[in-house]
């Protein structure tokens, strides 16, 4: 039977929340108005590249925080950036955390460079490094989400992804939404490309199709069933 999720009374959808790293206390709030989903990327699991790219901020504390939105029973997304300095034995750490973390949902995004950033002259990787880690990935973790996100490469980049084993597509934005994507934050948003409609057409064009609401509830209500079991020792953690 499925918890009551007052989240949901607005929209009747799962929701995902992406604030950074938050307290136990935070996360409680959260799961008690009826949030699912706790996003939180670590980028990358070498600690000495981690200490490059997020200065100041300590990779043990945002770690864990994950591992207390699974023991007070929410899900929780992981991800990795490749194309930042990592060589390919840090792809196999960061998967092999991952599958430590028991993550529902698991992602990888190509750097995109920003202007007037330190790394705004950075190079961005071959997307079929990418495609090669979502394959990976797929592999390693049969039942998990993977995102093919569209803040990288728009629509274009649809295919590629879901071809490599990506089963979830992330970042549809409607158009004149004042909405905003990523990585490539207005990429294909304004002439539609980002829609539902426009996900859909590829999706046929692949002899996919996208699963119902029903579907994913059923999906997302036994993967939260895997982590209630945390839930007493998530509640002596909070008090």
């Amino acid at each position: 039977m499925r918890r009551d999720r007052k989240g949901e009374k607005n929209t009747g959808l799962p929701l995902m929340v992406s604030p950074g790293v938050v307290s136990g206390t935070v996360l409680k709030r959260f799961r008690d108005i009826g949030v699912n989903w706790y996003a939180l990327y670590q980028e990358t699991h070498t600690r000495s590249l981690y200490a490059k790219l997020r200065l100041q901020q300590d990779y043990d504390q945002r770690l864990q925080a994950k591992k207390t939105a699974h023991q007070i029973g929410m899900l929780i997304e992981e991800g990795l950036l490749t194309g930042i300095g990592d060589q390919g034995e840090d792809v196999v750490n960061s998967l092999l955390v991952m599958e430590d973390l028991r993550a529902e949902q698991v992602r990888v995004m190509s750097f995109i460079p920003q202007e007037r950033t330190p790394m705004e002259n950075w190079f961005s990787p071959p997307r079929v490094r990418e495609s090669l880690i979502i394959a990976i990935m797929r592999i390693m973790f049969p039942d998990r989400l993977i995102p093919a996100s569209l803040d990288v490469d728009g629509i274009n980049g649809l295919k590629q992804r879901l071809a490599a084993g990506a089963n979830v597509v992330t970042s549809i934005i409607p158009s004149q939404s004042g909405l905003a994507g990523v990585s490539n934050s207005d990429l294909d948003i304004e002439d539609g490309n980002r829609t539902v409609y426009r996900v859909t057409n590829i999706l046929e064009e692949l002899n996919l199709a996208p699963a119902s609401l029903d579907e994913y509830m059923y999906w997302l209500d036994q993967r939260t069933s895997l982590v209630r079991p945390e839930l007493d020792y998530g509640r002596e953690l909070l008090g």
